[in-house]
């Protein structure tokens, strides 16, 4: 029930999943909806969305997962606000480094993966050499190569980074690291993604299924283009 000045408050317990790791810095958005009645008998509502987390600031590169090497420049927005969608003014360093991806194709896993595995790795994959061995189709567990790509960001003033030797990098498997501080609390931010060449007749790295989507918008008479591939070899592709 409002006050005299038609004003009202409520409190709730703003719990997050536990299951959620810390080191991803999460945050969690609440959502309150509000019916109000007045005494004619007319109802308004309203809502409003809310983010609590134990950090203030939410560092975003933005950045898709899939990109083509043969676009020659990269531009990845880096966006810094704070839980209530703000604007705040922030610097920090980005690092690109490249991954090794499985060195064979895996087959999508039908189950999750076991608590423990009963075999070792090689007498595993020797018996059944397309199933997934522990956590090997988690890219987060994936070795770094090495760091092919360092910068920095200053926002709002440099809020974007620009890359334009990309295309001189190895087709793969890629996760992109960023990190900033708030309020002295340090925030990281991370991303993968797979590079590719849309020119070249090989797969970035051996996967079951690739599907990449080129030309999605068309005028009457024009095609679209995808790519397919697969690194299975006399393979069938319903359309």
């Amino acid at each position: 029930q409002t006050d005299e000045n038609g004003e009202f408050s409520l409190t709730f317990l703003a719990t997050g999943d536990e299951s959620v790791l810390a080191q991803y810095d999460p945050y969690f958005s609440f959502n309150i909806s509000v019916d109000i009645t007045d005494i004619s008998g007319e109802t308004r509502s309203g809502s409003l969305s809310i983010r609590i987390g134990e950090k203030e600031l939410i560092l975003e590169p933005v950045l898709a997962d899939k990109i083509d090497r043969q676009e020659r420049k990269l531009t990845i927005p880096i966006r810094t606000t704070n839980l209530s969608n703000e604007p705040i003014a922030a610097r920090g360093n980005v690092t690109i480094s490249r991954l090794q991806a499985p060195d064979h194709v895996q087959k999508n896993r039908l189950w999750q993966a076991p608590d423990r595995n009963y075999l070792q790795r090689d007498p595993f994959l020797k018996q059944f050499p397309h199933d997934i061995y522990g956590n090997d189709d988690d890219i987060t567990g994936w070795k770094v190569l090495e760091d092919v790509w360092t910068g920095s960001f200053d926002t709002p003033n440099a809020d974007s980074l620009q890359i334009t030797n990309f295309g001189s990098w190895e087709p793969g498997a890629y996760v992109l690291q960023a990190v900033s501080s708030h309020n002295q609390q340090e925030v990281k931010a991370t991303r993968y993604f797979t590079l590719y060449d849309s020119a070249a007749k090989s797969l970035p790295y051996p996967i079951a299924d690739w599907f990449v989507p080129i030309k999605t918008v068309c005028e009457p008479g024009e095609a679209a283009k995808v790519l397919i591939g697969s690194g299975y070899s006399n393979v069938s592709v319903l359309m």
